[in-house]
């Protein structure tokens, strides 16, 4: 058992502080919130949030998502019919879980550490650019980390006290966790890890603790074959992930500066690389934290809990054991790392990051740190432009009011046709989304027909030069629409024969 160190009392310095990093959290994830459209996996959920029972509602989530777990859904379900029918009203489930779980965050490197400390882990939740995104987003994420949280919480709790209690709650929430996503088993599997590491003469109660999960999660596959009657593939347009990904979904995505590995940097304040800035302060907190610790325990000067190697262990196999796991599950079965499914792991490194910060010699330096972090944070959000996600939002409300019978819609990938029908009420027939959506789009339009292009700039792969130089070529006349964002969403019309218009 671990021996804790009092606590600092809250003073009014500390929950002003405290509350300055929430306000600050909830105005990153409300602003402008009421521009974001949802897209594909949000339209899943929302379009069917209607229904008239819960059970219609999975059966109509379950046919574009064959392996979603019930709790987000019940929850969202229940959520819409208190009357948060609206888009906005639905994402703010998911705010609600976001700002409990950065309230969280504080409470427990506060615990472990000081108040400095949770406010440096606190603040690194609330301004990394995925846990935004994933705060608004009606989906599982924001709920699925509340649930890790206070799972790896009430773990921590058993393994200090070992007391029947704490264990009990460890299980019940472990299966409430498996059944709000389904990739956060990986968490149970770490708890496993931690607890082979630490009790290894313990081997039969460990099999116990496991065999205390297994009737419920055994139910899991019962739970897919009633609800799901599509088969679909889940994971196959995920692509194979080399080993560089695993590195950047800690050193930029976990750290907070891109939203996912295949993401990029837009815009930089003043030239300064604060997505480098971001990550090299990340490993830097980590080298320094672990040394301290490892310094301490030696020493033996320091009783403080989140510096005793049982505590330093079970936040290094929270943030590595279910990332490698996912990535080797991704290289032996099928392609399935993607940084979202473990965004729960980003939590270790953001306790991590207040250890260190905590660990400096003086509350001076420590408040500097803070700060440093802070401003780093601030040119970070520089780069957010909204709406954070694709405009399906303003390309629909063009064409609801210009598409004719008889249009055709070609986009750069095939997952628009959900939010299309949801903000244009175009029929599904005339939307194909492909990668050579442009020169289809240019032979449907030579052959007589009028269609339009969606797309999303990325450079070097979908560029407005590209529908404008097929479409000058083969002399097609063009109007275009353009919606700045984070992601600029462009939209032209292709129409046959005569000059080319000028750009809208």
């Amino acid at each position: 058992m671990s021996v804790e160190h009092p606590r600092e009392k809250m003073t009014a310095w500390h929950w002003a502080s405290l509350g300055a990093i929430l306000l600050l959290a909830l105005a990153v994830r409300v602003f402008r919130i009421q521009t974001e459209s949802i897209w594909f996996d949000e339209a899943v959920t929302y379009m069917w949030l209607d229904s008239p029972s819960l059970i219609a509602f999975f059966r109509a989530e379950g046919v574009y998502d064959p392996v979603m777990v019930p709790v987000y859904y019940a929850m969202a379900y229940g959520w819409f019919h208190l009357g948060f029918t609206s888009i906005v009203g639905v994402r703010l489930l998911s705010v609600l879980a976001s700002m409990l779980a950065v309230a969280g965050v504080y409470y427990w490197g506060r615990r472990m550490f000081s108040h400095v400390a949770g406010l440096a882990a606190a603040a690194c939740m609330a301004f990394a650019k995925l846990q935004i995104y994933m705060s608004q987003e009606i989906r599982n994420y924001a709920v699925t980390m509340l649930v890790a949280l206070i799972a790896m919480y009430i773990f921590q709790r058993a393994v200090q006290s070992d007391q029947r209690k704490w264990w009990i709650a460890n299980v019940a929430v472990n299966i409430l966790l498996a059944y709000t996503h389904f990739f956060a088993l990986l968490l149970l599997l770490a708890q496993g890890v931690y607890l082979l590491l630490t009790r290894p003469k313990s081997v039969l109660w460990i099999c116990a603790w496991t065999a205390a999960h297994a009737p419920f999660l055994a139910l899991m596959p019962v739970w897919i074959s009633t609800i799901v009657t599509s088969e679909l593939d889940e994971t196959g347009w995920i692509p194979w992930a080399p080993l560089s990904r695993a590195f950047d979904a800690y050193y930029y995505v976990f750290a907070g500066s891109l939203q996912d590995a295949m993401d990029f940097v837009r815009v930089l304040p003043f030239g300064i690389p604060v997505h480098h800035l971001l990550g090299m302060g990340m490993l830097v907190a980590g080298a320094w934290f672990i040394a301290y610790s490892v310094r301490q325990y030696r020493e033996k000067t320091d009783s403080r809990e989140g510096y005793q190697p049982s505590a330093v262990l079970m936040l290094l196999v929270w943030l590595f054991v279910p990332p490698a796991a996912l990535f080797i599950l991704g290289r032996i079965i099928q392609p399935c790392f993607i940084e979202r499914y473990v965004l729960y792991s980003a939590v270790a490194l953001y306790l991590i990051v207040g250890g260190a910060i905590a660990a400096i010699p003086r509350p001076a330096l420590q408040y500097t740190a803070l700060g440093v972090l802070l401003l780093i944070f601030a040119g970070n959000l520089v780069d957010s432009a909204r709406p954070l996600r694709h405009d399906f939002r303003s390309t629909g409300t063009v064409l609801r009011a210009e598409f004719r019978e008889g249009d055709r819609v070609f986009a750069c990938f095939d997952t628009v046709e959900l939010p299309l029908r949801y903000y244009a009420n175009i029929p599904k027939e005339a939307i194909s989304g492909s990668e050579d959506f442009v020169d289809r789009a240019a032979e449907a339009a030579s052959a007589g027909q009028r269609v339009w292009v969606w797309f999303i700039q990325v450079p070097d792969r979908f560029e407005p030069e590209y529908v404008e130089d097929v479409a000058e070529e083969q002399n097609l006349k063009f109007t275009r629409w353009l919606f700045k964002g984070r992601w600029h969403t462009y939209l032209y019309l292709v129409e046959p024969a005569g000059a080319v218009k000028a750009a809208a």
